[in-house]
């Protein structure tokens, strides 16, 4: 069994994490691999349409003579070169771009209880995902097969290259208080946080908070008062606001916390 990856917050607050089971992983991957193909064929697809109809309108239009007919076929290749590069890009894109926007997790991720962070504690930022998916063209080589097998970690040579590892996502617990949170409207919120604020956090801070509100029913009050005094403080600082008063900190991050969620459903649409 891999043994827990812990790190510590800006803020000092400690953070575990169980790396996810190879298992469970090539689950999610499948899931994603069906996902990207799909895409990468519609834009595929659409590509070829558009350009078959964009030759048809400039022929009509006396753009190409029938002498030129030569220059039509070469802009259908081009067209068809494009739509096969949309084609071999798609997994990188839809892996990177799921990533970068959904804090680490792609829709299979997702579905499997996974997500990808920082094996250093810091924010998982568009490098490493860049470098991580890239890899992706080398870990697909049979004798790499075997690299998450003998790693500690379930790292396969990108994450290794890339500083990142799959860990097994939040309980059902923080699911349930995630569900609540982005229910709340915003205009039950005490406190109030714009995108600009929001911005300057970390996904770090926000897996931080999220630790801390998801059991705070079984932490011990005097050892929960410092933990919200630990983190309110620097959180406000970050975002540029007032920090709390001691009987609103508890308040104050579930208010933070609704303002990430809706954020990101924005932003995934």
């Amino acid at each position: 069994m891999a043994s827990l990856l812990e790190f510590e917050t800006p803020e000092n607050v400690q953070i575990a994490y169980r790396p996810a089971g190879l298992g469970t992983r090539y689950c999610a991957w499948l899931l994603d691999a069906i996902f990207a193909f799909l895409i990468a064929l519609a834009l595929f697809l659409i590509t070829m349409v558009v350009s078959a109809a964009a030759g048809i309108v400039l022929k009509r239009i006396g753009k190409f003579e029938p002498a030129n007919d030569e220059s039509v076929r070469e802009f259908m290749f081009y067209a068809i070169a494009v739509g096969s590069l949309f084609f071999g890009l798609g997994s990188l894109i839809y892996f990177s771009v799921c990533e970068l926007f959904g804090r680490g997790q792609t829709y299979g991720k997702k579905i499997c209880g996974v997500r990808v962070v920082k094996t250093d504690g810091f924010s998982l930022d568009a490098g490493s995902i860049l470098v991580r998916n890239v890899f992706r063209i080398v870990d697909q080589l049979p004798p790499l097969w075997i690299v998450p097998v003998l790693s500690t970690r379930g790292q396969r040579f990108g994450d290794m290259v890339a500083g990142t590892v799959v860990v097994a996502d939040a309980s059902d617990t923080l699911g349930e208080m995630r569900t609540a949170l982005l229910k709340r409207p915003a205009a039950e919120s005490k406190f109030r946080f714009d995108g600009s604020m929001l911005a300057r956090t970390l996904p770090v801070d926000i897996q931080a908070v999220e630790r801390i509100l998801e059991r705070w029913r079984q932490i011990p009050g005097p050892q929960f008062l410092d933990l919200l005094n630990v983190i309110c403080d620097p959180l406000a600082r970050r975002m540029g606001v007032q920090p709390p008063d001691s009987a609103d900190r508890q308040e104050f991050l579930q208010d933070f916390l609704s303002a990430v969620y809706r954020r990101e459903a924005r932003r995934l649409g």
